[in-house]
């Protein structure tokens, strides 16, 4: 199933898929690539990495978000250069 999706490109865009995951306890936020087995509000088996007051947190982390993000072309950010010395 990951490689059909991977196929997918409904706009003819290069897009990729990303799951956000959170921390129950501390609030760490990552961002990582999507699997199958990955739908909001699930409880994964990953462990918080974050170090909170001095020792590790290992709290559970929960997926947030599941995204479809557009990775930029060389003409899209040449523009946005351009526009940035503008402002």
């Amino acid at each position: 199933m990951k490689k059909e999706l991977e196929e997918w490109d409904p706009f003819g865009w290069n897009t990729e898929i990303t799951t956000e995951l959170i921390c129950d306890k501390c609030g760490y936020k990552k961002v990582k690539e999507w699997d199958d087995r990955d739908f909001v509000f699930a409880k994964t088996k990953d462990k918080c990495p974050c170090v909170c007051k001095k020792q590790k947190c290992k709290g559970p982390m929960v997926v947030r978000g599941i995204y479809l993000v557009k990775e930029k072309t060389k003409e899209e950010l040449k523009w946005e250069k351009i526009e940035a010395q503008w402002r």
